[in-house]
């Protein structure tokens, strides 16, 4: 009798840790992907940019000078260290400022981006709190441009006034718009706070299809796709915070902001 019972009580302590571990288990994978925050990389970026002071070996200006565009953000300090952050203005649907980093003109970086190469980019952004989203099929952030003869681009986009944050791998046969999958969908823009970006790029021609594109929002994984063609041909060789001349924005001055601009082989912190 004793020994029935102390068997019983033996499988019902083992059916109890099976159960047990089946929680911690699931609840594993869903803090995994609700972190899904790689370790941060050993290696330096190769490039940061962090608007004070003069601009770095590299940076090219697009319709407008340099110091017209950094300015202390008074409302909320930026996230780079220091007191300014760079400054896009819209006045009356009239834009002018942005600006181009060629990959070759920046010290121990990469001239290229081609097919296996894979990089990091990430900035903080934010937009004014009363900033009015044009009803756009592809209101641009950063483009990244190629050497390709089709001119291959990879958009970073906001659509329509939702400003719903999608990305575009231009000439790419049957691309679409990227939008995000993981953890809640697609994903709109918050406005009047910075807002950490953190993309991730593994380049692939069409022919191939073995890219991979990942996108954290504020530490948390959003965009997770594999198996993808990134460029039809040629490589990656600038990166470009779009100028806003050629932006539709109306009413008096939409202002957005950028900070801490880096480019790196990990994910950086």
């Amino acid at each position: 009798m004793n020994r029935n019972i102390a068997i019983q009580t033996i499988l019902v302590a083992v059916a109890f840790l099976a159960m047990v571990a089946l929680l911690l288990a699931s609840s594993g994978a869903i803090f995994g992907q609700e972190q899904a925050r790689p370790e941060r990389s050993s290696a330096a970026p190769w490039f940061v940019e962090s608007f004070e002071g003069q601009p770095p070996k590299g940076w090219g200006t697009i319709c407008s000078p340099w110091g017209e565009n950094i300015t202390t953000d008074e409302a909320q300090a930026p996230p780079g260290g220091g007191r300014h952050s760079y400054r896009q203005i819209w006045d009356q649907g009239k834009g002018w400022s942005g600006l181009n980093l060629e990959f070759k003109k920046v010290a121990g970086m990469p001239e290229k981006f081609g097919a296996g190469s894979e990089f990091y980019l990430r900035y903080f952004l934010k937009y004014d709190p009363d900033f009015d989203f044009p009803d756009s099929t592809g209101f641009k952030q950063i483009i990244i441009q190629s050497d390709s003869s089709v001119h291959d681009r990879l958009y970073f986009c906001l659509l329509g006034k939702e400003a719903r944050l999608a990305l575009l791998f231009q000439t790419v046969k049957g691309s679409s718009w990227h939008h995000a999958n993981v953890n809640g969908g697609p994903l709109a823009m918050p406005k009047g706070r910075w807002v950490e970006f953190q993309w991730y790029v593994r380049v692939s021609p069409e022919s191939e299809k073995k890219g991979a594109l990942k996108g954290w929002v504020d530490g948390k994984l959003r965009w997770n796709y594999e198996k993808i063609a990134t460029i039809q041909s040629g490589n990656y060789v600038s990166l470009s915070i779009n100028p806003t001349f050629n932006q539709k924005v109306e009413g008096p001055r939409q202002r957005r902001y950028w900070d801490l601009i880096s480019v790196g082989s990990g994910y950086m912190q």
